[in-house]
């Protein structure tokens, strides 16, 4: 007997990763691969100060992923970890 159970869970509760281990899997990817505006000074600290900020480990972060069992992709928004015209960011993470 297969039962239909439509339940929501949090990213920690479908991986097994706890939420620091996924943000600074998130962080350092990001920071490694994300190359948008000027090498200066100020465009690096404006680039460093919204990917740190997007990929605090925070619940809030890390709300739109998919997971199948073998992968986990989590989903950035616009403006979250980088400016509009750069659309949404993903990281995909192996499964633990």
């Amino acid at each position: 007997m297969i039962q239909n159970s439509k339940k929501t869970v949090s990213i920690t509760e479908a991986t097994g990763y706890t939420i620091d281990e996924i943000a600074t899997q998130c962080n350092e990817y990001l920071f490694a691969n994300l190359k948008y505006g000027g090498d200066d000074a100020e465009s690096k600290e404006a680039r460093e100060s919204w990917i740190y900020d997007g990929t605090m480990a925070d619940d809030s972060n890390y709300k739109i992923f998919t997971y199948d069992g073998k992968t986990l992709t989590v989903y950035f928004e616009p403006y979250t970890v980088a400016p509009y015209a750069y659309g949404v960011q993903k990281v995909e993470l192996p499964a633990k």
